[in-house]
This record gives structure tokens, sequence and C-alpha cells, in this order.
């Protein structure tokens, strides 16, 4: 098997682990992580969206998710996302290092991660929602 066919089989598999939420076991949790990993490997840089109850959470994920993904964060772009209230939908693109938040009216709950590759040989795709908070806790190896 190649390298690009075990990376689409991968994404393939990560299709049934999306949407569990915070149900999901620690089982599956693990695949998700070690999939996600594999998929990264394969991607250039990767887009962030957290769909949360509330700012507090969506951002905690972030935090969680860029470390895990190892991008920085500055005190200032975390300081400049502005205050909402309610349920929030939160993206980071590393890349301009820039946040978009705004009032999220839909039902799902959980991060999505839009892998991105410059060139046609890498992976590109989306997919989510994983729990907020599958690297809580998490120590990246």
């Amino acid at each position: 098997m190649t390298a690009q066919t075990i990376t689409q089989t991968t994404a393939q598999n990560l299709r049934n682990y999306e949407d569990l939420g915070a149900g999901a076991t620690a089982e599956q949790r693990e695949t998700i992580r070690q999939a996600l990993h594999e998929l990264a490997q394969a991607a250039d840089y990767q887009i962030f969206g957290f769909c949360a109850e509330n700012q507090a959470t969506a951002i905690a994920a972030l935090s969680q998710y860029a470390q895990h993904f190892s991008y920085k964060l500055s005190d200032t772009l975390i300081a400049e996302i502005p205050s909402l209230e309610g349920a929030v939908y939160l993206k980071f693109n590393p890349r301009t290092q820039r946040c978009f938040a705004d009032v999220y009216t839909g039902t799902y709950r959980g991060a999505l991660v839009s892998f991105q590759s410059d060139f046609s040989e890498g992976y590109s795709g989306t997919h989510g929602h994983f729990p907020l908070d599958l690297y809580e806790g998490f120590e990246h190896q």
C-alpha cells in the first residue's frame, strides 16, 4: 500500500468516529487521536473550527487542539476574539494567525479539523465533529 492509499483509508475510517461528541469512549478517543495524527503528517497545516455551548469552552478546546498540533496561540490572539454570549462558532487559521468568532445557532457541538495541503500529493479534507475535550489532559508525544 502506498502512503496516499493508507491516508485515504485512515480518512474513510475516521468518518465512523465523527459526531460522537462528549460521549466518545476512551478507546474511540484514542482511535480519533491516532487518525488525526496520521492525517496531520500527510498535510501541510490544519484549520480548526469549534462549535461550543459558550465561548470559554470553545477557547479551551482551541488551546488544547492548537497545543497538540504544535501551534502557538498568542495572548493577543485570544484577547482579540470578540466576547459573545451563548453558543459560539470559533475558527482558527494558524497560517494567518487569525480567529473568527460568531454566535452559533446550530445543534452540533464539537471540533472540526480541516487538513490543508499546498500540493496535490498532500492530504486535504475536513473531519468532525470530534469531542471538544479530545486532548484535555492528553500529553502530546
